[in-house]
């Protein structure tokens, strides 16, 4: 799921959820099936029939998430989903998130939040394109003295761009 939305905002969300679920190669019977099972779940029975262009940008990210993910894939891959929502849809998103990885799906995020890295198994950060950390949160934050993951991130960049000046 890339940063941009990625649905079709010139259809409605059934026919965009209808269409997706046709391109995963769905059956569909089984696309009806999971269609009135994720409008309930995301609570947009209501707005079944709504140009996607009208929904707000927090619905049509939670929307776009679901659809990725309508075909139960293994894996999926979220570029900085959050970007530019409420917080409290951006809390909704990750309870999605988190759904999907307890039903076995392996859900990559990149972010630029670092409270929302706290909120992963494991964390990898880059800075000038090299990966100078791997761990869980919770370790890292604990390895580097440290209150929380922003703080990981400061202390990490600016230790690595030290390094790279003295070279």
């Amino acid at each position: 799921m890339s940063q941009k939305f990625s649905l079709y905002e010139d259809l409605t969300i059934t026919e965009n959820i209808h269409f997706y679920g046709g391109i995963y190669g769905l059956k569909r019977k089984e696309i009806k099936a999971q269609t009135t099972i994720l409008l309930e779940k995301l609570g947009m029975n209501d707005y079944k029939n709504q140009l996607i262009r009208d929904l707000p940008l927090g619905w049509q990210q939670k929307l776009a998430f679901s659809v990725a993910i309508f075909h139960n894939p293994k894996i999926v891959f979220l570029d900085e989903p959050t970007s530019g929502v409420d917080p409290i849809t951006r809390r909704q998103f990750w309870n999605l998130i988190y759904e999907a990885a307890h039903d076995g799906i392996t859900v990559f995020v990149t972010t630029h939040y670092m409270d929302e890295a706290e909120y992963c198994d494991r964390v990898s950060m880059m800075v000038d394109g090299r990966i100078i950390a791997l761990d869980s949160p919770e370790k890292l934050v604990r390895t580097n003295g440290v209150a929380n993951m922003n703080e990981v991130f400061l202390k990490l960049a600016r230790s690595s761009t030290l390094e790279v000046q003295a070279t």
